[in-house]
């Protein structure tokens, strides 16, 4: 694999285990801000195979985590296959609202009985990079090694406009006017 997905998603538990996929089983309401997250996939796991014309996402929002509105369907994402007889036991709709606080319920379309999990993705922080930790030293050893020249030197002072690049063999361009 190419791609790392561990670290961009943060499983929240949703519903207990094992409760009825009917519509009325909310999460507890998920406060996105508190995780630092940007974006929300709820994931429903059930016991039986059911077609995707079946079931349907129940989400709501709230911006003070006391009163819950009914999401607009255009701030979830879930898409039906061409053939909305295909089954399934795994489902997911993603929230792409700016509301706080959100709850989720699914409905399965039978008797069916699972688990809803809450994805949250793209977390709020800085990427880290290998030098990351280098960079955070000041001076040393391990901090000169692992800048570049032309960043020693401006981290001394030097203007950059003025400035030969030395490593690459030419001068800086001027600033523009």
């Amino acid at each position: 694999m190419d791609y790392d997905r561990y670290s961009d998603t943060l499983p929240v538990l949703g519903t207990a285990a094992a409760v009825a996929m009917d519509g009325s089983h909310f999460t507890p309401a998920i406060d996105t801000a508190a995780y630092g997250w940007k974006s929300l996939t709820f994931l429903a796991n059930i016991s039986g195979a059911v077609q995707y014309g079946a079931v349907s996402w129940q989400l709501q929002d709230s911006d003070d985590n006391l009163s819950f509105d009914a999401v607009d369907a255009s701030n979830v994402l879930f898409t039906l296959p061409k053939d909305p007889t295909t089954t399934s036991k795994v489902f997911h709709a993603g929230y792409i609202g700016k509301r706080r606080y959100l709850k989720c319920a699914f409905t399965s379309g039978g008797a069916e009985t699972g688990q809803i999990t809450a994805l949250l993705g793209h977390g709020m922080s800085q990427p880290v990079w290998q030098n990351a930790y280098a960079d955070m030293v000041e001076g040393g050893l391990n901090h000169e090694i692992r800048q570049s020249p032309c960043r020693r030197r401006l981290a001394r002072g030097a203007d950059p406009h003025r400035e030969t690049h030395r490593h690459r063999g030419r001068p800086a361009r001027a600033p523009a006017t």
